[in-house]
């Protein structure tokens, strides 16, 4: 995580001095950004205000929420959940199918009555 403020690589750093390097990289970025190291920013309302003045508020904008439609379309893209559909419309479509039925009529022939 330091590494993110370094002022140079670790490339640079001196082999022989170990953590040294990295102290004073930390010193120096405390000190660009106005930072007691050991207590951190005090709470006074004028330093906070500066400091929103000089860096900017700390505030990140919410992405809008997704519409329900979305949610669907996203989850009707899985191979299973179009297997499933597919199956419940083909046993809705033979649930209104009625088999013909017969019946045999005086004559020994088989009369079809459609229900």
């Amino acid at each position: 995580m330091i590494d993110l403020f370094l002022t140079g690589s670790p490339a640079q750093a001196p082999a022989n001095q170990d953590n040294n390097y990295y102290t004073e990289t930390m010193v120096a970025v405390s000190v660009s950004f106005f930072v007691n190291r050991l207590l951190g920013l005090s709470g006074e309302l004028e330093n906070i205000q500066e400091r929103q003045k000089a860096f900017g508020s700390n505030y990140i904008e919410p992405k809008p929420p997704k519409a329900f439609h979305r949610f669907i379309w996203e989850a009707f893209q899985d191979l299973t959940l179009i297997i499933l559909t597919i199956a419940a419309i083909v046993s809705l479509g033979l649930s209104f199918y009625h088999a013909p039925t017969s019946s045999e009529n005086g004559e020994g022939q088989n009369q079809i009555q459609y229900d």
